[in-house]
Formats: C-alpha cells, sequence, structure tokens
C-alpha cells in the first residue's frame, strides 16, 4: 500500500485560525465562569455555601479549564510548527530539484551522451586507455 499526502498550506491556516479564534472563545467563557463563580460566591456570603463554592472553583473547575487552555495552544502551535517545517522543506526540495536539473542541462549529463571516450571510440581511466583497445 503506497501512502501518500498533499498538505494544502492556505487551507491548514485557516483551520488553525479558525481553531485559534475557538480556543480564545473558550478561554473568553473561561473568564466569564471563573467571574460568575466570584459573583456567586459573594452573594451567599462567607459562610459554609460561599466557601464550598470557592473550593469547588480552585479546586475543581479553574484547574481543568487551564489544563483545556494550555492544551489547546500548545496543540494550535505545535502545528503551526510543523506546517512551517513542512512549507520549508517543501521549498527546499524544489530548489534542490530546479538546482540538479538547471546542472543537467547546463553539463549535458544525464540527457543521453556518452562520456568518458577518447578520441579513438575507447574509455580512458586517468589518461590511459582501457585494456582492450590499447
Amino acid at each position: 500500500m503506497t501512502i501518500s499526502w498533499d498538505i494544502d498550506p492556505a487551507g491548514t491556516r485557516a483551520v488553525l485560525a479558525t481553531a485559534a479564534a475557538d480556543a480564545d472563545g473558550q478561554n473568553q467563557a473561561a473568564a466569564r465562569l471563573g467571574a460568575s463563580l466570584d459573583g456567586a460566591g459573594t452573594v451567599v456570603g462567607g459562610g459554609l455555601v460561599g466557601k464550598a463554592l470557592h473550593e469547588y472553583a480552585e479546586i475543581s473547575v479553574l484547574p481543568h479549564l487551564t489544563a483545556i487552555a494550555g492544551r489547546s495552544n500548545r496543540i494550535i502551535e505545535g502545528a503551526a510548527v510543523a506546517l512551517t517545517a513542512y512549507v520549508r522543506a517543501d521549498a527546499d526540495m524544489a530548489r534542490q530539484a530546479q538546482a540538479s536539473a538547471s546542472t543537467l542541462a547546463a553539463d549535458g549529463s544525464g540527457l543521453g551522451r556518452v562520456s568518458g571516450l577518447d578520441g579513438g571510440g575507447s574509455l580512458s581511466w586517468g589518461g590511459r586507455r582501457s585494456p582492450e583497445r590499447g
């Protein structure tokens, strides 16, 4: 089985931009949730319910939201770094192929021309004639 792929850089950048916007929206929602929990804690006062609400936010909700935000950002940044490396490698390979093609065209090698023959039609090695032609 042959595996091949073709990454569309423009399409990938669009997906990453959408993902980044969605992550920003999640971060804003998390900030609003934190503010709402703070507001609820103020309304219920400093008693047992206020303390329980504060502990719920600090121990249960906020660490998970922070982890989700961090993970989302690392995924988006990692994908952007990988895309940049892919685009650079693709450009490098294209430059190398173009340079190789230019070299072949300039010196005629690889174009079906036999080289290494002396005027008499025999191969030469370091200025010596091949043994069969003497």
